[in-house]
């Protein structure tokens, strides 16, 4: 039972699938999670994209498509979370904190290890498509 309310509160994560993020050609194993907003993104790929700076925390690329899904108040960002912000605006972020913004979950880089060294860049070129 723990496991199944574990699964549920990391954004379904019972029904992941894998997916393979690209950044500046170095790659990344990652999850992407089973709700519309992910499921309506893993439709894209696969998706290339450049990047920019949304904060300290991370990057963003703007979606010319509407990517369906519902926002809600994230209480933990980790590192390596793939979010959807206003359907549109698809971010990474490389450290954790407690978000002021509501997001979709997307999915997540499962071992973003380098990561914040790579996106150190102003912008750098990402590829997401399914493993």
């Amino acid at each position: 039972m723990k496991k199944i309310i574990l699964a549920l509160f990391l954004g379904g994560v019972l029904g992941a699938s894998e997916m393979v993020v690209s950044v500046d050609g170095a790659k990344f194993e990652g999850e992407l999670f089973e709700n519309e907003s992910a499921n309506a993104f893993g439709d894209r790929f696969p998706l290339y994209a450049r990047m920019q700076p949304v904060s300290k925390d991370g990057k963003y690329f703007y979606s010319p498509e509407f990517i369906p899904g519902k926002s809600e108040k994230i209480s933990q960002i980790h590192e390596g979370d793939v979010v959807l912000y206003d359907n549109r605006y698809v971010m990474i972020f490389t450290s954790d904190f407690a978000p002021s913004h509501a997001y979709a979950r997307i999915g997540r880089i499962k071992n973003p290890a380098n990561l914040r060294q790579l996106f150190e860049k102003n912008k750098v070129s990402i590829k997401f498509e399914r493993k």
